[in-house]
């Protein structure tokens, strides 16, 4: 005779949770009931799949706020195929402000400052060399790399800023510094490392970077760790043969090296939700 199967509700509670989580139910339940409730159609159910429809197809995020834009990785890839729409001529060439000025039209407060570190990375790619955001307003990047850059940088911008704080801890750490003294974080950021203390930095990054990976329970996306890791491989290779680096121009070359890392492809394309 057969056996019922026994579940443990408690566990069966926890994997319910780690589903909706996973793909972030929740916050599109929340948006669509939101704009539900504000729009208040004759026929809601149309809305809903209209709204649920959209955001299968990725034309969830056109014309919305920045916030609703961020707050998941497929919105936020979405969003980048979006932007690669109006720009079709991958060969034209543009500057920071006037691709700032195209994507404000599908996300009219979208932050200049996500775009300079796009340009950035994409300008350092092009002419191996740094350049600060003010610098970068004149030069014009060609679309099809300006492209690349952001995608690397915007898809896991939450990741890039834990490592940006994480990087910046293995800087004090390593120059015996306290965490809780202004004074001497903005001295070890602004320090320019020599080629000797160069290697010591590099470590510290490289072990900041993959406590990030190895971390548990961590509430924002992390890219494929293969891609990471080949990004690490070339940066500590890059970084010991610069003089005068400072844990800023460290951390853009993490960013460089990471967008210019061999993408995973997968078979299938996933749209998530």
């Amino acid at each position: 005779m057969a056996t019922v199967p026994h579940f443990d509700a408690s566990q069966i509670e926890a994997s319910s949770k780690a589903y909706l989580d996973k793909h972030k139910i929740e916050i599109y339940l929340q948006d669509a009931l939101s704009r539900l409730l504000d729009d208040r159609p004759e026929k809601p159910a149309k809305f809903l799949s209209e709204y649920f429809s959209s955001v299968h197809r990725g034309i969830n995020t056109l014309l919305r706020e920045y916030e609703y834009v961020r707050v998941t990785k497929q919105n936020r890839s979405a969003f980048i195929d979006r932007v690669a729409d109006v720009i079709p001529n991958r060969s034209s060439t543009h500057t920071a402000p006037e691709y700032h000025h195209l994507i404000e039209l599908l996300c009219p407060d979208f932050p200049l400052s996500i775009i300079h570190r796009a340009t950035e990375i994409a300008a350092h790619i092009d002419y191996k060399k740094a350049y600060r955001p003010h610098e970068l307003l004149r030069y014009k990047i060609p679309a099809g790399r300006f492209l690349g850059a952001f995608r690397a940088y915007f898809t896991y911008i939450d990741f890039f800023e834990h490592a940006h704080i994480a990087i910046r801890k293995a800087a004090l750490k390593s120059s015996g510094a306290s965490a809780h003294a202004d004074e001497s974080v903005d001295e070890v950021v602004c320090k320019t490392y020599s080629s000797r203390e160069v290697v010591a930095l590099g470590v510290g990054i490289v072990d900041a970077v993959r406590s990030l990976l190895d971390g548990e329970d961590v509430e924002f996306d992390i890219p494929p760790t293969l891609r990471v890791e080949c990004a690490l491989t070339t940066f500590k290779e890059q970084l010991q043969q610069l003089r005068d680096v400072t844990v800023g121009d460290a951390f853009m070359l993490f960013l460089v090296t990471f967008a210019q890392a061999p993408e995973e492809r997968t078979v299938v394309a996933d749209r998530g939700v």
